[in-house]
Parts: structure tokens; C-alpha cells; sequence
């Protein structure tokens, strides 16, 4: 019996990992989950000529599937610092909004923060 509950939890919480292979699965709430494209990478310069890492990302409604697409970045000297902005822009580069990070704090901006800086 154990062993068929711990089959039991180890699916359910890896169902998030398997859902789709085009996209990595970064974190997850009761509502969301979050996911980044690999292959999106990239280091380059903000408008204002700031060197950022970014990505690709999308965020599932878990109760709804609605999918929603983003590019977030952190600023390579936040990077180096270990804490931060984390800007989420649209697909076409328009700022969205940010949210504070601190590497290790759990929140979903840092686990994604991490996730690029890998």
C-alpha cells in the first residue's frame, strides 16, 4: 500500500513536468503554473542599454487551461547580486509589470529569476 501511495504522489506532482515537452516547467500555485521555452535565451540590452538575460515564458490558469505569453528578464547586475526586478514584458518587448526577487526566497519571481540565470 505504501508503495502504490507513493507512485500515486510522485505522478500527481510530476504531471506538471510532463505536460508539455516544448516547454520546462519552472513553478506552480493552486491557480498557475509556469513553464519557460527552451531555446528562448538570450542575452542582450534593454531600450535603455541595461545587459539583461531573458526568455520566453507562458503561464497556465490551472482551472481554466487559458495560456498567457511573456518574455521575462533580469538585469545581469540584479543577477550578479542575487536579488532584484523581475520585468515581464509582452510578446511584442511592451512593459507588463515587475516583481521584486531574492535568490532562495521561493516566491515564483525568484524561482523564475533562477530559472534564466541558470
Amino acid at each position: 500500500m505504501k508503495k502504490l501511495v507513493s507512485i500515486f504522489v510522485f505522478l500527481t506532482l510530476s504531471l506538471p513536468l510532463l505536460a508539455d515537452e516544448s516547454w520546462i516547467y519552472i513553478a506552480s500555485s493552486a491557480e498557475s503554473i509556469w513553464y519557460g521555452q527552451p531555446g528562448s535565451f538570450e542575452e542582450v540590452n534593454t531600450k535603455a542599454g541595461v545587459p539583461i538575460a531573458a526568455i520566453l515564458g507562458k503561464i497556465q490558469n490551472t482551472k481554466t487551461s487559458h495560456i498567457d505569453l511573456y518574455k521575462w528578464y533580469v538585469s545581469l547586475s540584479d543577477c550578479e547580486r542575487n536579488l532584484g526586478k523581475l520585468v515581464t514584458l509582452d510578446i511584442d518587448g511592451n512593459y507588463r509589470f515587475d516583481n521584486d526577487y531574492v535568490k532562495g526566497s521561493g516566491n515564483v519571481a525568484s524561482q523564475i529569476a533562477e530559472f534564466i540565470w541558470r
